[in-house]
């Protein structure tokens, strides 16, 4: 049996595979393999960088030695005295699905067409930017590598101009330095994103407003969108209780202490109909745009 450790996309964890001896051996770094298959029998073999979606060898080091950091995915094979500290091999401008946080499957990373179904406890990622660097400090979801050479992806794309969104389009929201004071800055994402998103629920311009939704504008381009939350049934969020900043809406653990004006809420059940139907002890969030959706909530 071979013990693979996997970073996922940020997460390490750890799941068990069977992978021949022959494929540790004979691969090295910048070489690329496939892992195929399922837990008790996967399939780990050297392919073409260029073809379909492949995990590069960042490095090949001792069974007991370590990777270069977390992010990084290790294969090692029972007989081999070898360890190969991989990493995913994306391309711009395409989607994935890869493992969710508590998913133990390598074999889940796969390319898909953005929107696709996904398999249980995954996430889908679009890479709207490969680059060159070791450093995702202009991402707000993204994932960089220094080795075998320095490469990072950008999970999300920065708008300048909210008429580049259609309906139905995940955006995240954030400030600069956190600060309540500078511009709202906006960035497309996928809607299977990790990181919490806002769905765009509807168009709007000039006074137009958005009964029962926040509305961000653009003071720039004179356009606007009316956003609903997009959360993921039982994850807990900090979302805002008394204030109107829209920034405060994050996920969150469900210990977390939330800032002032914000509590943190349980995702209870999340229903494709308005109203939902909630329990004892639970808030209903209803929507009706862009599609139904209804959230229960609990307070933590």
């Amino acid at each position: 049996m071979a013990l693979l450790v996997i970073a996922g996309v940020a997460t390490a964890v750890v799941l068990v595979l069977q992978v021949s001896r022959p494929t540790i051996d004979k691969v090295q770094a910048n070489d690329c393999v496939s892992v195929k298959g399922d837990n008790s029998n996967a399939d780990v073999t050297k392919v073409d960088c260029q073809g379909d979606f492949s995990f590069t060898i960042a490095e090949k080091v001792g069974k007991n030695d370590p990777c270069p950091g977390e992010q990084y995915n290790r294969i090692t094979a029972q007989g081999s005295d070898a360890k190969l500290c991989v990493v995913p091999n994306f391309r711009q401008g395409r989607c994935y699905q890869v493992p969710g946080d508590s998913n133990t499957r390598l074999v889940d990373f796969r390319e898909i067409h953005c929107g696709d179904a996904l398999a249980p406890n995954t996430r889908q990622v679009e890479v709207f930017t490969r680059t060159p660097t070791d450093s995702t400090a202009d991402c707000v979801d993204g994932v960089s590598y220094d080795r075998p050479t320095a490469v990072s992806y950008c999970f999300d794309k920065k708008v300048d101009d909210l008429g580049e969104l259609n309906v139905e389009d995940c955006v995240n929201l954030s400030r600069a330095d956190g600060l309540s004071s500078s511009p709202l800055e906006v960035r497309k994402t996928s809607c299977g994103a990790k990181v919490f998103s806002f769905t765009v629920a509807s168009k709007v311009s000039g006074t137009d407003t958005c009964p029962g939704y926040d509305r961000v504008t653009d003071l720039l381009h004179g356009s606007g969108m009316c956003v609903v939350p997009n959360m993921t049934q039982g994850l807990c969020y900090q979302i805002p209780t008394t204030s109107d900043e829209l920034t405060d809406y994050t996920a969150a653990d469900c210990a977390d202490t939330p800032k002032t004006d914000t509590t943190v809420v349980k995702v209870v059940s999340r229903q494709e109909t308005t109203p939902p139907t909630c329990g004892d002890g639970e808030t209903p969030l209803p929507y009706s745009l862009p599609r139904p959706v209804g959230y229960c909530l609990q307070t933590q």
